[in-house]
This record gives C-alpha cells, sequence and structure tokens, in this order.
C-alpha cells in the first residue's frame, strides 16, 4: 500500500500554520464513486461546531495517527459545519410548590438539539461502527485506506475478534455491499479473520 493513505478515526488534526484544529471523528464518502470526500473534524471547544473538511485540503503526505491540513486555522474556522442544532421548543416547563397547595410554573431554557450533516448523496463512516459479515457481525471499523491519487477508498481498516485475539485486518472495498448504520461485507467471518494482519499506528489521545 505504497501509495495509500490510512486515516484511522480518531487521528489528530492540525492546520498548515502548526495549530490542532481537532480529531477525525468521521469520513464521509460518495458511495456511488467509493470516494472519500470530506472528513468531519471535530473541534474540543464545546462552542464550536464540527467542521466538514473537503479531502482536497489534505495534505497529501497525510495518514495514520495525524492529519494534515493545507489551510490555516483561520481559514478551518470558516469551513462548512459539519452538524446544525436546532431549537426544538421556546422553553421547557417545570412544577414545584412550596409548602402550599399552590403550584408554581418554572420556565427553563428552551431545549436544543444538534443534527450531523453530510452532503447529499453521501454517507459517513465512524470509529467502532458495528462491521458484519455475511454470517454474522465480525468487529469494529477503526478507519478507511485511499489511494493517495485518485481518493478512491481502497479498504476499511477492521478491529477484528475479541477481547483476548484482536487484530487489525484491512477488508477490499470491493467486498463492502452496504454503508450505513453499519457497514456489510459479503466475506464470511472465517474469511475475515483469514485476512493477514497488518499494524495501525493509533493516534495519541492525549496530545
Amino acid at each position: 500500500m505504497a501509495d495509500s493513505a490510512e486515516f484511522v478515526i480518531g487521528a489528530k488534526v492540525r492546520c498548515s500554520d502548526g495549530a490542532v484544529c481537532g480529531e477525525v471523528e468521521r469520513a464521509v464518502i460518495d458511495p456511488a464513486a467509493g470516494m472519500v470526500t470530506h472528513l468531519v473534524v471535530r473541534v474540543k471547544h464545546h462552542q464550536v461546531l464540527d467542521r466538514l473538511v473537503p479531502i482536497s485540503l489534505v495534505d497529501e503526505g497525510s495518514g495514520g495517527s495525524g492529519v494534515r491540513l493545507t489551510c490555516s486555522a483561520e481559514e478551518f474556522g470558516r469551513l462548512e459545519a459539519a452538524e446544525e442544532k436546532h431549537q426544538v421548543t421556546d422553553s421547557s416547563f417545570g412544577y414545584y410548590a412550596v409548602h402550599t397547595p399552590a403550584v408554581f410554573p418554572v420556565v427553563g431554557p428552551p431545549e436544543v438539539v444538534t443534527d450531523e450533516t453530510v452532503p447529499f448523496g453521501e454517507v459517513d463512516i465512524r470509529r467502532d461502527d458495528t462491521v458484519r459479515a455475511s454470517d454474522g457481525e465480525i468487529g469494529h471499523v477503526e478507519g478507511l485506506v485511499i489511494d493517495r491519487a485518485s481518493r478512491h477508498v481502497t479498504h476499511v481498516l477492521l478491529q477484528e475478534g475479541h477481547r483476548w485475539g484482536r487484530k487489525h485486518v484491512a477488508i477490499p472495498i470491493e467486498t463492502v455491499t452496504k454503508v450505513g448504520d453499519s457497514v456489510e461485507v459479503s466475506l464470511s467471518k472465517q474469511q475475515v479473520h483469514a485476512l493477514p494482519s497488518i499494524e495501525i499506528e493509533q493516534p495519541n489521545m492525549n496530545e
């Protein structure tokens, strides 16, 4: 896979000026073209929305536990948000009584929900999404491998097995039959287990 790049979900993301933008939360793919179109970068600051980063802004040398962008932190902040906040109700009401039969309404803050967004017709893949073989669950997504030149997905990185026998394997994208709430492949559990073990550079969550 010399001409490929691994994108481990959870990898740290740095801008061109060296600033840490956040970490890869999910990858967005065009299922018809089999291409990665965006990375969703989770911003740790709770008041800043996650950003939808076009794959064209990812430095070609990126991969593994670190992703470098060709935009500055200021430019990153102007990218399209990857989530939307909606106010569900004008306010929420509760009731209480103070040592009397009378009941008084209490007005609370409005309820706000956050919806994740992806471009129309595309789907996202995130860390720990379930991977299902033709005969049952086989493991969880760790990331993707893409061809550096074409940006086409070539493999899905999988953590396969159970607590005392886990290994990482790369499942060829040609065997993926569905991407949605889970990733489904045409291989059997035995066929997935027979794939060679690979080393995945894990992101340092303490940086």
